[in-house]
């Protein structure tokens, strides 16, 4: 039976000057998973992402959207929380539905409260962001994307200011989302067992995004859920960064 695709990419190639960062990179995207893409600093991964989102569109090769991205915009998350400090949780997750023309969408302004209590901020609609953790800062971050009702949503990082513990409970808190509302992530790290923890397909390589970047379906490999057992999961990402990134 044929696959379905929610984004494919074709021999995508992205230069700065004489430097190519992205060299004949292709993937399929399917609906409802979870991607990591894995590699060295400065290789490629922000810019995959941005040229995905749209952001930049200055490349070679091709990307088919299997989607209306007008009516599911396309979700980016920042390593920097992208939370406005004057506007409360209320204000801030309804902040995109103010902006653009999807004002009467299905999650809109009467369904906040819904959304909130989805993502566990109904306490704290009414609060400003300095009075919140930075776990919570970033459920403010995803649901202001989620609110939009994107069909994918992009990672860059978001985790990188927390530490090991708050990391792998939004981790875990990524995964229940994307369950709840059925979305597709690609998920960037360089962390390998943040990446083999989340994805469903893990996207990995030493010499950046190309044509030598290897796919592995995770799903085969581990449990639904490695929290009774880390030794599995730091034994399975020990051995694919022993396979792939040495």
């Amino acid at each position: 039976m044929e696959k379905m695709t929610l984004v494919s990419i074709n021999r995508l190639a992205k230069r700065y000057g004489h430097r190519e960062v992205i060299s004949d990179f292709s993937v399929d995207i399917e609906p409802g998973k979870i991607y990591s893409i894995v590699a060295p600093s400065g290789c490629g991964k922000t810019t995959l992402l941005k040229i995905i989102a749209g952001f930049d569109r200055d490349y070679a090769g091709s990307i088919i959207y299997n989607f209306d991205r007008r009516t599911h915009p396309i979700g980016f998350i920042f390593q920097e929380q992208s939370i406005f400090p004057w506007l409360t949780v209320r204000e801030n997750l309804g902040f995109g539905i103010e902006n653009t023309y999807r004002k009467h969408d299905s999650l809109s302004h009467g369904n906040i409260e819904l959304l909130s209590n989805q993502l566990g901020l109904s306490a704290y609609l009414n609060f400003y962001p300095h009075q919140l953790s930075g776990g919570l800062k970033q459920r403010v971050v995803f649901g202001r994307t989620l609110i939009l009702n994107p069909k994918i949503i992009l990672c860059d990082e978001p985790f990188n200011s927390l530490d090991e513990n708050a990391a792998f409970e939004m981790l875990d808190f990524l995964k229940s989302i994307q369950k709840t509302f059925q979305i597709t992530v690609l998920y960037v790290t360089h962390n390998v067992e943040e990446a083999v923890y989340i994805a469903d397909e893990l996207l990995i390589s030493k010499s950046g995004i190309n044509k030598n970047t290897n796919q592995i379906t995770l799903s085969n490999l581990k449990n639904d859920k490695f929290g009774p057992n880390p030794d599995q999961l730091h034994r399975l990402s020990a051995e694919i960064r022993d396979l792939y990134l040495k």
